[in-house]
């Protein structure tokens, strides 16, 4: 690894999903790897799969460099250093079996998203839905954040 593990990691992944490398589970294989690469730094990564998912899936909506640089300090925010051992493998297991259930979890989000843009269910309903979801399922309002808020259309909401 060299001096910036995290951008080092932030591009391969970002490069993975951007370019389709793999017929199928780019979006699975770069969250996995943002694992593994900081596990060999000695670092561990303290998110969720599905927070590194919704970033990498927002890679066709904006700039490469852009893509990267919010991974990168997504990943950051979110790592610590071990002082001796790497991390245990049983930790990159359990992250195996949470990316397992990613694509489950994203139609959770854009179920979220459809109600969320809906126009024929009233503004004030939308509203009370978004501050439940906030407060009661703080994972999936924070993977909808991320998509919606780099797409542009959930500026309004977030305020609130």
């Amino acid at each position: 690894m060299k001096e910036n593990p995290f951008l080092e990691v932030a591009r391969s992944a970002v490069v993975i999903r951007r370019d389709q490398i793999f017929k199928d589970g780019n979006h699975r294989t770069s969250t996995l790897l943002c694992f593994e690469y900081l596990r060999m730094a000695s670092f561990v990564l303290e998110a969720h799969p599905l927070l590194i998912y919704s970033i990498l899936s927002i890679v066709g909506e904006i700039r490469f460099e852009r893509s990267v640089l919010i991974l990168q300090r997504m990943l950051q925010k979110r790592s610590y250093k071990v002082a001796e051992d790497l991390p245990s493998v049983e930790y990159l297991q359990q992250k195996a079996c949470e990316a397992k259930e990613l694509p489950v979890w994203a139609t959770q989000v854009y179920q979220a998203e459809s109600i969320f843009t809906d126009v024929k269910i009233p503004l004030i309903e939308r509203r009370a839905f978004a501050r439940w979801l906030k407060r009661y399922d703080r994972l999936l309002f924070r993977s909808w954040r991320i998509i919606r808020t780099r797409a542009g259309t959930a500026r309004d909401w977030i305020a609130r």
